[in-house]
């Protein structure tokens, strides 16, 4: 088990997926959608719901069909090994044999169809038998944990589905959860088999919170792969949270819970989007871009929208069985944003975003079909991206202080102007020579690199470091008034500070896996960027510029 931690700790070495890598992007050229439904619970039929077959047979038939997601998962529970019975204690044939017939009367393959083990799954089966033989993917590939891709123009889409159900064979109420010494070894496989990820989904039963092993390794493994999101059922409810900058969402049951619902998710740009939907809801709309700023809160991974643009995109989903008549958007309380459907499902209209101020705005898409229609509301945030422009170039200062060319005052008399030669100090001793003003010439080319005027630390941002610019720390002032020449900071501090640096990367390694962010009092997380003094709470990562970003809640 400790092989196998180091090993999926090491593997973000190898890996380039990355959440932050989503861009806002002009054209829907890089855009999938996928269904995620769990708990179906079919056999249930004491205490239980008689739509636990009626549900899934219309996600697997009427909502498919019109969806045409590029996939559909299943998150676990398939049956309820409850045989008519009273409790869960074992599997039952007959269950996993409707199961069976459903699927494959819609006609779900290997290649579209990804569903995964579940406790109920497992309860007196510690082989996962009935999975291995009655299940689209178990009888596929004779695996219980699964992995898939999908490639679009510029991206690729990791997928790996866990079978986090026990494998003691238990019965109810015992629920071993977690990943095994075998579960994790197929999760460090995949990692290796896939280091040109650029975007990684986990999906799994259980919430990594109710495991009873691996939890700590499954932690890491979605902090220090870059996962987007972990997708998983088991509670019976529809929840959203944000874990060390992973969103952990789960969807209702198909079969027991109340509310019987489905995920409906997609990736625009890398931008992750989801919204679930009641079962037999119609019509189906959601907001791909921009992406939604308040996803689960506050959404770590969005971009901001440059106000350059006069031509921003609205890009949104929507379905209905009998087809989408129209759909419009609207930005705040303004006018309608007219969108079309440039490809089947995918709907697109323009704003001006240089008309907008720097604040939060809120854009409503709205489809209609038929007599009925649905509503999507998300928030974005623009930002002035007109701060790229490039700075001045900087006056050309003299590298020495000895080579300072002799200035003199316009307004004292020439024989009044103050001496090129630097004063003598009052406290040194008597007949002393006074210094030179010029700096040595090894220490010159060391204050290019510790203080340079205007600049701060050559060839980084100084403010990430906590060190002022200029002036404040490196630099020694002479005691007499009026501007001194600068000097550069001792070699001491030199050593210092790079005996500081060397621990910066471990440092960030422990913000990165156990989420050790500095917040602000607006409670946003404090990172800072390249070129921008800005605490700022999310990055502004898109297509067409990337500038100073501001926190929203300051």
């Amino acid at each position: 088990m400790r092989t196998l931690r180091l090993l999926i700790a090491c593997a973000p070495l190898l890996m380039a997926a990355s959440p932050d890598s989503a861009k806002y992007n002009p054209d829907p050229d890089d855009i999938l959608w996928f269904l995620v439904v769990s708990d179906s619970h079919i056999g249930l039929t004491i205490m239980g719901n008689p739509d636990n077959t009626e549900n899934l047979e219309w996600a697997t038939s009427e909502l498919v069909q019109t969806v045409q997601p590029d996939f559909m998962a299943h998150t676990g529970d398939i049956v309820d090994a409850h045989g008519g019975g009273l409790i869960p204690l074992t599997q039952f044939e007959k269950e996993w044999k409707i199961y069976h017939d459903i699927v494959e009367t819609n006609a779900l393959d290997p290649e579209s169809y990804f569903d995964l083990p579940g406790n109920h799954d497992q309860y007196g089966d510690a082989t996962l038998e009935h999975y291995l033989a009655w299940s689209v993917q178990g009888a596929a590939d004779g695996q219980p944990n699964h992995a898939w891709v999908v490639d679009r123009k510029d991206s690729r889409y990791l997928f790996i589905g866990l079978a986090t159900c026990g494998s003691d064979g238990a019965i109810w109420p015992v629920d071993q959860a977690g990943l095994d010494e075998v579960d994790l070894a197929f999760l460090q496989a995949t990692l290796q088999q896939y280091p040109d990820a650029d975007i990684i989904t986990f999906l799994g039963h259980h919430p990594v919170a109710y495991f009873n092993q691996g939890q700590e390794e499954l932690y890491d493994a979605l902090a220090d792969n870059g996962a987007t999101a972990y997708l998983f059922g088991h509670i019976h409810d529809h929840t959203l949270s944000w874990q060390n900058g992973v969103l952990h969402a789960s969807v209702a049951s198909l079969g027991k819970s109340s509310a019987k619902q489905v995920l409906l998710c997609a990736y625009d740009g890398r931008g992750f989007s989801m919204k679930a939907f009641d079962v037999g809801e119609w019509p189906m709309v959601m907001v791909t871009a921009p992406l939604d700023s308040g996803l689960a809160g506050n959404h770590p991974h969005d971009y901001m929208i440059p106000n350059s643009l006069s031509s921003a995109p609205v890009r949104a989903l929507a379905f209905h069985p009998d087809g989408i008549k129209s759909v419009e958007g609207t930005l705040d309380t303004g006018a309608p944003i007219p969108m079309e459907e440039v490809e089947s499902g995918v709907w697109q209209g323009h704003f001006d975003a240089s008309k907008l101020d720097l604040y939060p705005h809120s854009l409503t898409v709205t489809a209609h079909a038929g007599s009925s229609s649905a509503s999507h509301s998300i928030s974005f945030h623009v930002f002035d991206d007109s701060e790229n422009e490039p700075a001045p170039e900087p006056e050309n200062f003299p590298e020495q202080a000895g080579d300072a060319p002799d200035i003199v005052p316009q307004d004292l008399p020439l024989e009044e102007a103050p001496s090129a030669e630097p004063p003598v100090s009052d406290l040194s001793p008597e007949g002393a020579t006074p210094p030179e003003a010029s700096v040595p010439q090894e220490d010159a080319a060391l204050s290019e690199l510790i203080a340079p005027r205007g600049e701060g630390l050559a060839g980084s941002d100084a403010s990430d470091l906590g060190f002022a610019s200029n002036g404040a720390k490196g630099t020694l002032r002479s005691k007499s008034g009026g501007c001194s020449a600068t000097t550069p900071a001792p070699l001491p501090f030199l050593a210092f500070l790079c005996f500081v640096l060397s621990f910066l990367p471990s440092v960030l390694k422990l913000n990165r896996r156990h989420g050790l962010r500095r917040r602000h009092a607006c409670g946003h997380r404090d990172l800072r960027f390249a070129n921008c003094q800005t605490p700022v709470s999310r990055r502004a990562l898109n297509s067409f510029s990337c500038s100073r970003v501001r926190c929203s809640g300051t």
